[in-house]
């Protein structure tokens, strides 16, 4: 991919309702580093069969390669139907050199910290 591309594509669920828009961009040029990928993945009604759930909402990701650190976070907010869960958000990071992880996940108003799952 060339510096400073993009793109979109909406998918269809292939086994139920419901598609999933995704899009991103990307900043320096790959493999070259340092060099950023966005993106977000947008859920309308999608079905999924084996847990009845149908999900709307959003996550973003973010993936930065540095020359020595890779950082990736993925933050997003969808709701669900069909079962016990009905909210998920989370906020959640990775590092590598050195390794560590943050965030948290609120699953219906009960937040997790994700260093301890």
């Amino acid at each position: 991919m060339s510096s400073g591309g993009s793109g979109s594509a909406t998918f269809s669920n292939p086994s139920g309702t419901g598609s999933v828009l995704v899009t991103f961009s990307t900043t320096g040029t790959p493999p070259t580093r340092p060099y950023t990928v966005t993106g977000t993945l947008v859920f309308t009604n999608w079905y999924d069969a084996s847990s009845g759930y149908t999900i709307n909402g959003t996550l973003a990701v973010t993936i930065s390669m540095g020359t020595v650190q890779i950082t990736d976070t993925v933050t997003g907010n969808l709701t669900f139907s069909g079962g016990a869960i009905s909210t998920l958000t989370c906020n959640i990071t990775e590092t590598t050199n050195p390794v560590s992880v943050t965030g948290t996940i609120t699953v219906n108003g009960f937040s997790y910290d994700v260093t301890k799952l």
